[in-house]
């Protein structure tokens, strides 16, 4: 948190959830981040209850300026990967996050970038492909707790 007495500018080129002080010191409203953890949780209960498989986080925060999470899960058909994509874009209205269009289909891998949070929902043999886990090595890779 900025010290009281400074004046605050919003940081564009840096992040959307950061600001910096007139002393040039970068902080994160602590609110953002709750609301991207809020964010995260809601798109993996969303991919727990449609069965998908194999759920992990990836957590990127102050390691990559890509996003702050990275959610990965299979599905075993295409028809699947599909289904998942569409519940997540689904949710994301509703729940008004926004509108993010899923990228990819008929590749076995579909892509939805919220800003914050990058969902990737693979077909099974397509994850094992690529491997997203193992390039983010040094990173905190989790299955969450209330996955089965």
């Amino acid at each position: 948190m900025a010290p009281a007495n400074e004046s605050l500018k919003y940081d564009h080129q840096f992040s959307k959830n950061a600001f910096t002080s007139l002393s040039g010191k970068a902080f994160f409203a602590s609110s953002s981040q709750l609301y991207v953890q809020k964010q995260r949780d809601d798109i993996i209960e969303t991919l727990d209850t449609h069965k998908a498989e194999n759920i992990v986080t990836i957590s990127l925060e102050n390691k990559s300026s890509l996003c702050d999470y990275m959610v990965i899960a299979s599905a075993a058909s295409e028809r699947a990967v599909g289904a998942l994509s569409d519940y997540i874009y689904k949710m994301l209205k509703n729940k008004g996050y926004g509108l993010y269009t899923p990228r990819g289909g008929g590749s076995g891998w579909v892509l939805i970038d919220t800003g914050d949070i990058i969902i990737h929902v693979f077909q099974t043999e397509v994850r094992a492909l690529y491997a997203l886990e193992r390039m983010w090595g040094d990173a905190d890779v989790r299955t969450p707790s209330f996955v089965d």
